[in-house]
């Protein structure tokens, strides 16, 4: 027999804090379901920039030649 003996003891948390302890199961699966977007978009990350690689590092807009650009309005 154990030198200690197990008490009842009667207990309630606030109002606040039981409604915040209902929703706790809910919070951890939005906070999962986030972690799994961020691991699915950062796998495939590296895959999608590296087309972006090959780009020169300030595209030059192409005119055909001959013709000019002109503008179509002054700033004063």
């Amino acid at each position: 027999m154990p030198c200690w003996t197990a008490r009842k003891i009667d207990f309630a948390f606030d109002a606040e804090v039981a409604s915040a302890l209902r929703d706790i199961d809910a919070a951890f699966d939005y906070g999962l379901h986030a972690l799994q977007a961020h691991a699915a978009l950062f796998r495939f990350w590296p895959v999608m920039a590296a087309p972006m690689n090959g780009l020169p590092a300030s595209p030059q807009p192409r005119m055909p030649r001959g013709r000019q650009v002109t503008p179509t309005c002054r700033i004063a």
